[in-house]
């Protein structure tokens, strides 16, 4: 087959060239004749000595990189199919339009020629101009699941620089699937808003391995989804844009930029701002609430120079304040930044980022209306207030807008602001930019929209617990919902995690599109449906601080005094230092990390934390009793060692997941034994004590089954590699051991979790399973520590150190004790120790053998001697009774 005739089989597509120049490099050969090893491998497609189709494979070079990124090992085991230096990668596929039934059958023959299991199909930028091919995979293969990444500290692992991140998706077909097409879903299903919750709602559909929905359409004034530099807005730690490259919506859906502003529900279409319609089956709101200064006053909202700290607004505002840049004190002009948002805050940070003085900035905080802010810790709160002023900042608390004044051209040039408990005023003058970062609402069109069309709307969408509204085909999710007011709860999605809240719609209504699942009845019991995952806030403030926080699903009226009142909240382990910064962690009464808090300026991992959600503190090398004993003195360090690395991996969660499980189905006896004890003693609902904890972890490191879940624990850190040196520190709470050669676990640190530790349902997670952890009093004396030192802290290895040297004191005095063991070095003693320990229980037995030898035979002589006796008095009757004839 020549290179004219697969021309004209890729005549006027789009990727013409490409195809052509890969083509021609997969039959070159060296000048001696012998092939190369070529980077392509080509194949055609003929039917009737016609060509009908062509296909271009490329070597797979960076296999290692793709698997650590996503997981490939679902469909594949990389331990049987090796995949580097394999011709696996599609590149092109291009058939006629008649033959395209026949594609599968095609991909089959290219498999079986090229002599692999497997293919995989990168959906990049460069894939967007191969139409053609991309149509075709979206059928075919299935979208591979992004993986989770370890941060390892400046970006080494073992010495070796960590790949980036890979900016696109991946597809890969198997043999398996092969023979399990996929099941074509044509339901029109349209989705409006490309919040974190429409795009969680979307990725849980696209990745449904075995339906392909041909018909989803995503309705976004933003267009396809993306994110800003999460440094200039808060970030909720649900998608980054990185994350939205591997997902790559935009190539399983189409992507409408526009805003509703119409929903006919009669005639199920969706009418946008160009007067276009959108037709549906089924439609889906997923809009997020923003911010809207026309809830100070709709007049005052139109005013130019008047913003709101939106994305669609960032570069309006910037441009609008960086005319203030350069300009000295005589000059007029101000920045007002008014609201009780976070994003007040960063935004502040933003501008000084961007050369702008803090003395032209004022930060106008007004009064709360619930009792959290957006820190809701007062240190934290003291701590951002503080730097603030300190860099020059006017900074107004408990102001609100009560006047204002505008140019005949419409221009704000002043505001005043008035404190209602003291009247005092304070005017703003030549107020050129107004930043408002106060309450968040509904989109005004969207609002119009949905009130139009008489779907029931209080302050936002009223739902049911399966986010259904009352009309059956239009369903709702996120922060513009509320439940009905027959569940009798103040909670609504926008309290909680907008990714999680997205999966849950997604498997609530994925038996509505799958034909092989039966639809449920969605019967209301009245009982909301429970949120597990933690709510998080990323965030770089005033003075370069970094801000991480993330703590479980709590109503805003709880506050963090509050909460800390309640019996099971437990107790916090607080450093907070000027050096250091600020760092809090909350463990609940059963040794479950349920918030975290960091404040400084250090740049920390954040990914890393976020794994800590739900985590038992046993599993961090005991937290807790390293943290009472003094040890640690800097969690940042201490978390950024080397045992900690397998924690943050992706597969971690599932590892201890298997762990539960091969215990609770494990025949031994010894396990089944601690297990029931374990059930009973829990059945008063109540932590372990200390005695019964150490009474049962001594007998499971005495059992013989434990060699079993040490073999597990180095496997898995064999099989994910996720250590970072030659050494690790096995997960609960071993001491550091070599690779191969374990040590002996430190008895007090040891902890069994047997329930899903990655669930914050309280009505599940103090199981009666997983309560031989340690019970750490939630007194008020001890949850508040803090430490107090201003100097330098001690790093760490230096408290190891001391640590250290009073085991060498332990052993020095054992040596004393120990007989011809003084003298010797450490190890020494400790084996004339044992061997010493166990000649005094030889000595024991053999003293309790002769012992027992002694009382056999004086057993059996006092056995002679009562018979000698009985013959006595035997004989001695008789002859009382001679004498008693005699006498007569």
């Amino acid at each position: 087959m020549d290179f004219l005739t697969v021309q004209e089989v890729i005549q006027d597509i789009p990727a013409e060239y490409d195809i052509l120049i890969r083509f021609n490099e997969s039959f070159e050969d060296s000048e001696s004749g012998v092939p190369i090893n070529k980077e392509y491998k080509a194949f055609i497609a003929e039917t009737n000595g016609q060509a009908v189709g062509v296909a271009v494979l490329e070597k797979f070079t960076f296999a290692s990189t793709v698997s650590d990124q996503f997981d490939i090992e679902e469909f594949v085991n990389l331990d049987v199919t090796p995949l580097d230096g394999q011709h696996l990668l599609l590149r092109h596929m291009i058939l006629n339009p008649f033959f395209m039934q026949q594609s599968r059958w095609f991909t089959e023959e290219i498999m079986r020629m090229a002599g692999v299991s497997c293919m995989l199909y990168m959906v990049d930028e460069t894939s967007k101009s191969d139409v053609c091919t991309k149509a075709l995979m979206s059928k075919q293969f299935i979208p591979v699941n992004r993986r989770k990444q370890i941060i390892f500290e400046d970006n080494l692992r073992d010495g070796v620089s960590v790949s980036e991140q890979l900016p696109f998706n991946i597809q890969i077909i198997t043999n398996s699937f092969l023979y399990e097409p996929k099941l074509e879903v044509n339901t029109k299903i349209v989705v409006v808003g490309g919040s974190d919750t429409g795009i969680a709602f979307l990725e849980k559909l696209i990745y449904t391995t075995h339906l392909h929905f041909s018909n989803i359409t995503l309705i976004s004034t933003a267009g396809v989804p993306s994110k800003l530099n999460s440094e200039s807005f808060v970030d909720h730690k649900c998608y980054s844009n990185i994350d939205l490259k591997q997902i790559g919506l935009e190539h399983y859906i189409r992507i409408v930029q526009a805003s509703t502003t119409e929903l006919d529900r009669v005639l199920k279409r969706v009418r946008l701002d160009d007067d276009s319609f959108i037709s549906y089956d089924y439609l889906f709101l997923t809009p997020g609430v923003q911010f809207f200064s026309s809830s100070i006053n709709e007049d005052f909202s139109n005013l130019n120079g008047v913003f709101n700290l939106n994305p669609r607004s960032y570069a309006s505002y910037m441009q609008a304040s960086m005319k203030l840049l350069g300009r000295d004190d005589a000059q007029t002009g101000r920045i007002v930044i008014y609201g009780r948002d976070l994003q007040v805050f960063v935004t502040f940070q933003e501008l000084i980022k961007k050369g702008i003085s803090p003395s032209w900035i004022v930060v106008v905080i007004p009064p709360p209306t619930e009792p959290t802010n957006c820190f809701d810790n007062a240190t934290v709160e003291n701590m951002v207030l503080n730097r603030l002023t300190s860099v020059g900042a006017q900074v107004l608390i408990d102001f609100k807008v009560s006047q204002w004044r505008s140019s005949p051209s419409g221009a704000l040039e002043s505001v005043a602001f008035l404190r209602k408990f003291d009247k005092l005023e304070i005017a703003v003058d030549q107020a050129e930019v107004f930043l408002y970062g106060d309450l968040k609402s509904v989109d005004p069109d969207t609002f119009m929209s949905i009130n139009d069309s008489c779907l029931v709307f209080d302050a936002k969408l009223v739902i049911d617990k399966f986010c259904r509204t009352q009309d059956p085909y239009v369903f709702a999710a996120g922060s513009i919902t509320k439940f009905s007011s027959r569940y009798q709860t103040k909670w609504t999605h926008g309290y909680l995690d907008s990714k999680e809240v997205g999966k849950k719609l997604a498997e609530i209504v994925l038996p509505l599109f799958d034909p092989t699942k039966i639809s449920p009845s969605l019967e209301d019991n009245n009982k909301v449906v429970k949120f597990a995952d933690a709510k998080k806030k990323y965030a770089v403030l005033p003075g370069n601080l970094v801000y991480l926080h993330f703590d479980e699903p709590r109503l805003p009226s709880h506050s963090f005094e509050f909460v800390k009142k309640q019996a099971n909240y437990g107790r916090d382990l607080v450093i907070n230092t000027d050096t250091l910064g600020y760092f809090r962690i909350r463990v609940d009464p059963f040794g479950f990390i349920r918030s975290l808090t960091y404040l400084g300026e250090r740049r920390i991992p954040v990914e890393n934390y976020l794994c800590l959600y739900g985590l038992n503190e046993k599993y961090l090398n005991g937290l807790v009793s390293r943290f009472d004993e003094g040890i640690i003195s800097d969690f940042v360090s201490f978390l950024s060692e080397t045992w900690a690395l397998p924690i943050f991996h992706d597969r971690f969660p599932n590892f201890i997941k298997q762990c539960r499980i091969d215990m609770m189905k494990h025949d031994g006896p010894e396990i089944k034994d601690i297990v029931e004890q374990i059930k009973e003693i829990g059945l008063d609902g109540q932590p372990i004590k200390d005695l019964e904890r150490d009474d049962l972890v001594k007998q499971f490191q005495a059992s013989l089954d434990r060699n079993i879940w040490d073999t597990q624990m180095f496997q898995f850190f064999l099989d994910t590699k996720s250590s970072n040196s030659s050494q690790f520190v096995a997960v609960r709470g071993l001491e550091t051991v070599d690779a191969g050669r374990p040590s002996k676990p430190r008895e007090d640190q040891f902890g069994l979790s047997s329930e899903n530790q990655y669930n914050c349902d309280e009505s599940t997670a103090p199981s009666s399973h997983h309560r031989l952890q340690h019970a750490e009093s939630d007194s008020a004396s001890k949850s508040d520590r803090e430490c107090e030192d201003k100097k330098s802290p001690k790093s760490h290895k230096e408290v190891e150190k001391r640590r250290r040297e009073k085991i060498s004191s332990g052993i020095a005095e054992l040596a004393l004790l120990v007989p011809g063991a003084d003298g010797q070095r450490k190890g020494r003693v400790v084996e004339r120790a044992i061997e010493y320990m166990i000649q005094l229980q030889e000595k024991e037995q053999r003293s309790l053998e002769s012992w027992n030898v002694q009382k056999m035979m004086l057993d059996d002589r006092i056995e002679i001697l009562n018979g000698q006796i009985l013959e006595f008095r035997r004989s001695n009757a008789q002859l009382r009774s001679e004498i008693a004839k005699y006498h007569m």
